[in-house]
């Protein structure tokens, strides 16, 4: 049994995947690069609960309130050599 696609099949094959994949580009471009995610959550999805973002985000709350309750000590965490404009 020969497991192998022949030349003239596969050109075929990847000319019309080829075309399939420009005309998903045009419909979906892609993310932005002004709108890259801040974090990236790495776990199966057997670890995803409905409630992971909302509590991610307490979490980063609680962790603001406590390290940088107010602008000042917030803008002591940024090197001076930094730009925050």
């Amino acid at each position: 049994m020969n497991m192998s696609i022949n030349e003239d099949e596969k050109e075929n094959l990847l000319a019309s995947l080829g075309t399939a994949n420009l005309a998903f580009q045009q419909y979906y471009p892609g993310d932005r690069p002004d709108r890259q995610p801040v974090h990236t959550v790495y776990g199966g999805a057997n670890l995803f609960k409905s409630d992971t973002c909302p509590r991610m985000g307490e979490t980063a709350l609680k962790h603001l309130r406590t390290y940088a309750p107010n602008f000042a000590e917030f803008a002591r965490a940024f090197p001076a050599s930094i730009s925050l404009s």
